[in-house]
């Protein structure tokens, strides 16, 4: 994968998840009781993690909750593959291409060894053959 397509598929996946969590936001601000938009408004500011805290416990406060516990676990999956992809994917991206360019240069290095001691032994055996 080149930096282009890597930048390009982070760019949707962050796409994505900003829209999950701008809709959590909605669905707490029409849950909460006053006005949605001074709802809307008190959520504005908070992460995935807080807005789906504040959401679940929301649901939870009259023992009747719209979401399941398996829909609240995706949402905190959501919430790990938006911090893994928001603050940790570039420097995971960027220390394996370095390890592939050094493996690269490695192997390279060692196939250059192979060809040379290949050669060496070639060229022995032709003067050999040429001696006997």
């Amino acid at each position: 994968m080149d930096r282009d397509q890597f930048k390009l598929i982070h760019s949707e996946l962050i796409q994505q998840v900003q829209c999950v969590e701008n809709n959590l936001k909605i669905i707490y601000a029409a849950m909460c009781k006053g006005n949605f938009n001074n709802n809307l408004k008190s959520v504005e500011r908070m992460n995935l993690g807080k807005i789906t805290r504040e959401l679940e416990e929301l649901d939870n406060s009259d023992d009747m909750p719209e979401f399941s516990e398996e829909e609240y676990n995706t949402m905190d999956e959501i919430r790990e593959i938006r911090n893994y992809w928001c603050h940790q994917c570039y420097l995971d991206y960027i220390y394996i291409l370095k390890m592939i360019m050094s493996e690269r240069k490695h192997f390279k290095k060692l196939l250059k060894n192979c060809i040379m001691t290949n050669i060496g032994h070639m060229t022995y055996l032709e003067k050999r053959k040429k001696c006997v």
